[in-house]
């Protein structure tokens, strides 16, 4: 759990807008849930995408889905993103631009 929370620690010092949500979260207020990622929801924009990239890029990080393509975020990328799904050497991290039911950040 503590690679994990060194992934928030980054997010923070980084000044990535976020909202930390999923199974962090509800530990953080009193479950006793096991979880294995960071969930965060975020505003969709280039600049926070980029302060995203740049807080954990000495950590490896690979797109979850396609690690076979190297973890860059183009412009035409960062156009189309809704969500991104990362697998670093911390542990797993979702940036999500909504959540059904609660919104946009």
């Amino acid at each position: 759990m503590q690679s994990l929370a060194d992934i928030i620690k980054r997010l923070h010092v980084a000044g990535v807008q976020f909202v930390l949500v999923g199974g962090i979260a509800a530990v953080r207020h009193g479950a006793s849930y096991l979880t294995y990622d960071v969930d965060i929801c975020i505003p969709l924009d280039r600049e926070n995408f980029r302060k995203i990239a740049a807080s954990i890029h000495d950590i490896n990080p690979r797109f979850r889905q396609r690690k076979e393509i190297p973890f860059e975020l183009t412009d035409d990328l960062l156009d189309h993103l809704q969500n991104l799904h990362l697998i670093t050497d911390l542990g797993p991290l979702d940036c999500l631009g909504e959540i059904k039911g609660i919104g946009a950040l």
